[in-house]
């Protein structure tokens, strides 16, 4: 009977023994499985957290190469507009007498016509009416409300030349618009 009792103690014994090492083995599965899941979940949640600070990264980048950007531009208009009124202060010193027949010299060149009216501010008439006589062109001289300079066009009225001096300027503007544009990067 005690040997009974000792093969049962001792069956009992490697049966426990053996749950107890399967549940071991059940134990080591389990934490490395959930080992594996966070480490998996770490992984995603890093990769997430990389992507969003990604697009944080260049979220603010382009946030501030927008804002230098239109500092440029604010710049570049300020430059523009010292520019034009520099030429502004610049047309007070001219000396008309000398540019109008230049002015005209270039408008008849554009011009390509024989004859037709000259049209200029009054205050330049006489300048140009004598420029007209002493070249003996076909043109008639006529006063009229315009910047500085003059407008040459057929006596129909069909085709003008502008070569005022505000036309000038607004020639100016877009190649100094394309030297700043150049010279600012933008």
């Amino acid at each position: 009977m005690e040997e009974i009792k000792n093969f049962v103690r001792k069956k009992i014994e490697e049966i426990k023994r053996e749950i107890i090492l399967e549940g071991e083995r059940e134990r080591i599965k389990i934490l490395n499985e959930y080992e594996e899941e966070k480490k998996e979940i770490l992984k995603r949640a890093k990769k997430e957290i990389n992507e969003k600070l990604r697009m944080e990264e260049i979220k603010r980048v382009n946030e501030v190469e927008r804002k230098n950007k239109n500092e440029i531009l604010k710049k570049r208009e300020e430059i523009l507009k010292d520019i034009l009124k520099n030429l502004e202060e610049e047309k007070k010193k001219i000396n008309w007498d000398y540019i109008l027949p230049k002015f005209l010299d270039e408008a008849l060149k554009k011009f390509e016509e024989k004859e037709g009216i000259v049209r200029v501010k009054k205050d330049f008439y006489e300048i140009l009416k004598k420029e007209v006589e002493k070249r003996n062109l076909n043109f008639k001289v006529m006063k009229d409300d315009i910047d500085e300079g003059l407008i040459l066009e057929t006596n129909d009225g069909k085709i003008r030349i502008y070569n005022t001096f505000s036309s000038r300027i607004e020639r100016a503007k877009n190649y100094i618009l394309e030297i700043l544009k150049r010279e600012l990067n933008v």
